[in-house]
């Protein structure tokens, strides 16, 4: 595929993985209204996978329905550098409390 023709992105613009400019939808803003809910998990390990991909992914809400277990250190322990989102993460009582 040939990007003659193209125009470059600014400089102030972030690169996908493949050179070309971001989406305009693949910004902070886009994103700050999306919530992720976890009903009634059961494992640290899927919670932390979860934040994890929510770094990955630009998203930062988090709201956790009756965890089993939520212990914050062992979810840094295997969730690396996502403590914004660990100390963030809102506890609700109900689904629909969550929504």
């Amino acid at each position: 595929m040939s990007l003659e023709g193209k125009t470059p992105a600014a400089s102030d613009t972030r690169l996908a993985h493949s050179g070309r400019p971001r989406p305009a939808t693949a910004n902070k803003d886009a994103l700050a209204n999306v919530v992720v809910v976890l009903d009634e998990p059961t494992n640290v390990v899927n919670i932390a996978g979860v934040i994890r991909g929510m770094k990955n992914m630009g998203l930062s809400r988090l709201r956790l329905v009756r965890p089993v277990d939520f212990a914050p250190y062992r979810i840094a322990g295997i969730a690396h550098r996502s403590a914004d989102i660990i100390g963030s993460t809102a506890l609700h009582d109900t689904l629909e409390g969550a929504i």
